[in-house]
This record gives structure tokens, C-alpha cells and sequence, in this order.
């Protein structure tokens, strides 16, 4: 992301893009890009910003204009759009968006492209997935070093 005044801007698609940057960084090491990858290409976030990508990205933020709010949850994201009506929403591609198990990972994948590229902000979205880690209470009467007999 680049800075401006001191604020966190969103990446723009020529001056700087995480996938041109993997790009240059493979050239210039001499290996290839899925190389210097950490995680699987779909997920890792350096191999975002092809044009596909901003494509989905933007769509996302445009529906998440439309009809979010700071807070909400994805699923209920999913549910403000196909609610409308099949295929009131087009979907990217140009295929109707409709209350399916396709439009709502197609939906998940919009929202990491988003996310990634910086056009919406992931601290405005709601997750409930991941309960608060629990206190083992074992821990307690665990013996600090081992007792023989």
C-alpha cells in the first residue's frame, strides 16, 4: 500500500500491485513467482492484483456500498444481496447472484480481493467464526517436572 500523509491508501493497479511486484521480484531473482510464494497462489495475498482480481474487488465494494455497513457480517452481506430477488444483482461475470452455495464463495472471493487491494477495510466486517480460545484447566495440576517412583 502506498502512503499519504502518513494514512494507509489502497493499492492502484499500475503504481503499485502486489502481483507486478512478485512479478519484478521473480524476474530480478531469477526464479519464478509461484517461488516466492508462502501459501497456495489463490491464497496468497502477493498474487493478488491481476485484472480479474481488481474486477472482483471492485464489484465487492461496490455491492458492500450498496448494501453494508460498518459491522456486518459477510453472511448477512450475502443475504442483503440475494434477498433482493434472483438475479437483481449481477454477479462480475455477469451471471445472476443468487442465494447459492456459488454466489457465496464467489462472494468470499470478491471480499479477500477487496480486502487484499485495499478497497474496503477489513476492520469494518464482523467475524463470529472463532470463539474465544479456551482456558484449559488442566493446566493447573499439570507437574512442572517429571516424578519417579
Amino acid at each position: 500500500m502506498t502512503e499519504e500523509n502518513g494514512q494507509r491508501t489502497r493499492y492502484d493497479e499500475t503504481e503499485f500491485n502486489p502481483n507486478i511486484w512478485l512479478k519484478a521480484k521473480a524476474e530480478r531473482e531469477a526464479v519464478t513467482a509461484k517461488r516466492l510464494l508462502a501459501m497456495a497462489p489463490q491464497n496468497d495475498p502477493f498474487n493478488f492484483g491481476t485484472p480479474a482480481d481488481w474486477e472482483k474487488a471492485r464489484w465487492f465494494k461496490e455491492q458492500n456500498d450498496r448494501f453494508g455497513q460498518v459491522g456486518l457480517h459477510l453472511r448477512r452481506l450475502h443475504y442483503r444481496i440475494s434477498n433482493l430477488g434472483e438475479g437483481l444483482v449481477p454477479l462480475w461475470d455477469g451471471k445472476p447472484y443468487e442465494n447459492n452455495k456459488e454466489c457465496w464463495g464467489k462472494l468470499d472471493i470478491a471480499f479477500t480481493a477487496a480486502r487484499i487491494l485495499g478497497l474496503v477495510d477489513p476492520a469494518d466486517f464482523t467475524e463470529r467464526r472463532v470463539k474465544t480460545p479456551r482456558v484449559d484447566s488442566m493446566r493447573g495440576n499439570v507437574c512442572q517436572y517429571p516424578s519417579f517412583r
